[in-house]
């Protein structure tokens, strides 16, 4: 069930009207966005919606999601920064840190983080691996 048809259609939206973009790339006008509001609000919390990201998120989500952003844009419409926009590098940093990486050929724990591609110990796993 997509949230109302005309949220996807970019056509209508008019090139100088202030736009709402959606995490999918998609962006509707004002209006649009608080009569997918609206609807969301009378959907059940569990109930499966498409268009807002590019796999089917739950109402509730997207709720919490909407209530969030409307948050974050008058906090920085009043000057307060909020701490996960702030600290989005220092979360990262801290998130890497904390993940346990493996070799993916011998399976030994490597000291730091590794992308998913370059986790192997040493040259001689990556031969391997790669055959």
């Amino acid at each position: 069930m997509k949230i109302i048809p005309s949220i996807l259609d970019l056509a209508k939206v008019p090139s100088d009207s202030r736009v709402i973009t959606l995490p999918n790339g998609h962006q509707c006008t004002i209006g649009t966005y608080l009569e997918a509001w609206r609807k969301l609000k009378s959907l059940p919390p569990q109930k499966e919606v498409k268009g807002w990201e590019w796999f089917p998120t739950s109402a509730q989500s997207i709720l919490r999601d909407m209530s969030r952003g409307v948050e974050d844009r008058i906090n920085l419409r009043a000057g307060v920064r909020t701490q996960w926009r702030d600290n989005s590098r220092k979360w990262e940093a801290e998130r890497r840190r904390r993940v346990q990486c493996f070799c993916k050929w011998c399976g030994q724990a490597l000291k730091q983080y590794q992308p998913e591609h370059s986790r192997f110990c040493e040259p001689s796993c990556y031969r391997a691996y790669h055959g």
